[in-house]
């Protein structure tokens, strides 16, 4: 039987990207990215909405990676349910539904980590009852894939498209 641990290692979002081991990238600042945050404004168009999904998750990364119990990685969760509001701001974009599956699964697969950091196994039993990533259709795989690149991007030197 495949222990949970081997199942969260086969999920694809930034916590098994290894963003800091990327040779090209220093530490992306969570100041630097939340300034970004602050700045929005209004509707974008799908471009900066990706975006604003990248920044998201590179900050869910960095507050998992820094912190080890479930209150302190609250702002994690906070950073993962913005994704979702950001999602229903934007559901008649064209370009976003199309990628709206792949957002997801990157979201649930760090819900997943979250879960099982916060000891909470019956949530991240939850979370890795999804389908796997190889059986996923080949657009939210691709999806999935610009979100990693997106993510690189945001954590990679100084941070920011």
């Amino acid at each position: 039987m495949v222990s949970v641990v081997e199942k969260l290692r086969k999920l694809e979002c930034p916590i098994n990207w290894d963003l800091e081991q990327i040779p090209w990238t220093t530490s992306a600042s969570p100041k630097l990215l939340l300034n970004k945050l602050d700045g929005e404004s209004g509707n974008a168009d799908g471009s900066s909405t990706w975006q604003k999904f990248s920044q998201r998750f590179v900050l869910a990364y960095i507050e998992y990676r820094n912190h080890d119990n479930e209150g302190d990685l609250r702002k994690m969760k906070n950073f993962l349910e913005m994704i979702e509001s950001i999602l229903e701001e934007n559901k008649h974009d064209d370009f976003i539904n199309k990628y709206v599956e792949s957002v997801e699964y990157v979201k649930n697969a760090m819900l997943a980590h979250y879960f099982f950091k916060a000891d909470r196994d019956i949530l991240t039993e939850s979370y890795l009852a999804k389908p796997a990533f190889q059986d996923l259709p080949s657009r939210t795989r691709a999806g999935i894939f610009s979100i990693k690149a997106c993510c690189i991007m945001e954590y990679g030197p100084g941070g920011g498209f």
